[in-house]
């Protein structure tokens, strides 16, 4: 959760600063407890301006490459927590099953 993937830097250079600071003045919101929220708002360009935009990122090799980078690192990530969470759960049986009580 606190590293910062390559790849948002390098997209963050190929959308037009109006778009992004639009993005994050009207369709984001925190707050002091570091809670996010994704707002739906309406696009502040046109569709064709939009297909533009993903074309050139679509078209970026080195941004698909630290993309698929970093994907496949999610997913290592996921069979990690789930790995750690299955351990977790037998540890807390045992520790259950020691005291005579149940987690359940």
């Amino acid at each position: 959760m606190t590293e910062r993937p390559a790849y948002r830097e390098h997209v963050r250079g190929v959308i037009p600063i109006d778009i992004q600071l639009y993005i994050w003045t009207r369709c984001y919101a925190s707050n002091e407890l570091g809670e996010q929220e994704l707002r739906a708002c309406p696009s502040p360009i046109s569709e064709t301006r939009a297909a533009e935009i993903v074309d050139e990122i679509r078209g970026n090799r080195a941004l698909m490459s630290e993309l698929r980078y970093w994907m496949s690192t999610m997913h290592v990530a996921s069979l990690i927590g789930r790995d750690r969470t299955k351990f977790a759960r037998q540890v807390l049986n045992s520790v259950d099953a020691e005291l005579g009580g149940s987690s359940d």
